[in-house]
């Protein structure tokens, strides 16, 4: 039902503005877009009109729900209610877990791209400029959550995206020129775009200002907040559950870890083997090699080194398949597989 309601609400949404998309005719009348025989303002319009209130109203009710269900899906989730979350599927199985909002955005999309044959009616221009304004918005959060479960749906949803937009732009070159009260309001546009612009711009510079005066490592924990967009992980409380997590894995066999791994989604598949790359990178020595599962370039630090990080007794840990033991040592013998 819920996804039945989902993919009639764009449909619903273009029906609900049909009666506001009035065109203005030479003779000072308008009329309905879709239907030039109903003058808009007569009594005949007037019936659509309170129709089309009725269909926003719903759909305003439809979204409410809709945004009730996002905020509150990881608290039944954390509390294992699975009745909730089969009953607002639609909304989220499509997404990655960490990005289930994003259902929201697909929904909204729709309807906002309707609104500009609302809005101006008359402006060719802007309603050009509007789209844009959404796809491209659209597509930003996109590239900046990647939110499909499947990655090749990503890259076909952002193309598909990317080449509408293409597609508008191109289509700006048959638009007449603008002129008069429509080229200042144009101008004026314009102006702002600059104007966010070099916003953007001075942000960037007071960044890289902090950058150097904070003289942490690009993209570490040691980076100010303000950087990193937010306050990264806890380091104590990290090493704990890290440490937690490895006497749970070292406790598994080989072939409960591989199922255990085949529960995971790809991505976070590729993060668990970034990260192990990553801790390689850092202890440095034989284990570097073993460890490393992705690509990287990266330069390892004389705080990263196994020699460094252990100054006496050498400490055993069994790998998951249970027939082999890394040993990390203070000793020239860093490490042996």
């Amino acid at each position: 039902m819920g996804q039945f309601l989902q993919v009639g609400f764009t449909t619903m949404s273009n029906i609900a503005l049909i009666p506001f998309m009035c065109i203005q005719h030479p003779m000072g009348q308008s009329s309905v877009l879709q239907y030039n025989a109903v003058v808009c303002g007569t009594d005949g319009h007037s019936g659509m009109v309170i129709v089309g209130v009725l269909l926003i109203c719903m759909g305003c009710i439809f979204l409410a729900l809709l945004t009730w269900l996002v905020t509150v899906a990881p608290t039944k989730a954390s509390k294992g209610d699975m009745q909730f979350l089969q009953s607002c599927r639609f909304l989220l199985f499509r997404f990655r877990v960490d990005v289930w909002w994003y259902g929201m955005v697909v929904v909204l999309r729709g309807p906002l791209l309707s609104l500009p044959a609302v809005a101006f009616t008359d402006s060719a221009r802007a309603q050009l400029l509007s789209l844009t304004v959404v796809l491209a918005v659209s597509l930003a959060i996109q590239l900046a959550v990647w939110p499909w479960k499947t990655p090749a749906v990503n890259l076909v949803d952002g193309t598909i995206t990317l080449l509408l937009v293409f597609v508008i732009a191109t289509a700006s070159a048959f638009v007449p020129a603008a002129s008069g009260a429509t080229k200042d309001v144009f101008v004026g546009v314009s102006l702002g775009f600059m104007s966010l612009l070099f916003l953007c711009l001075g942000v960037m510079l007071v960044m890289v200002v902090l950058a150097l005066i904070s003289r942490g490592p690009m993209g570490s924990a040691q980076e100010l907040s303000v950087l990193t967009l937010g306050k990264g992980p806890d380091l104590a409380v990290l090493a704990s559950r890290f440490r937690d997590m490895s006497d749970v894995g070292t406790q598994m066999s080989h072939t409960d870890l591989i199922r255990t791994l085949e529960n995971l989604s790809v991505y976070d598949l590729r993060g668990l083997a970034t990260a192990m790359t990553s801790l390689g990178d850092e202890w440095g020595g034989a284990l570097a090699a073993h460890l490393r599962t992705s690509r990287r370039a990266s330069i390892t630090t004389k705080a990263g080194k196994l020699d460094d990080l252990h100054d006496s007794a050498t400490k055993m840990r069994r790998i998951p398949d249970g027939s082999t033991t890394v040993s990390l040592s203070a000793h020239p013998a860093v490490c042996e597989l």
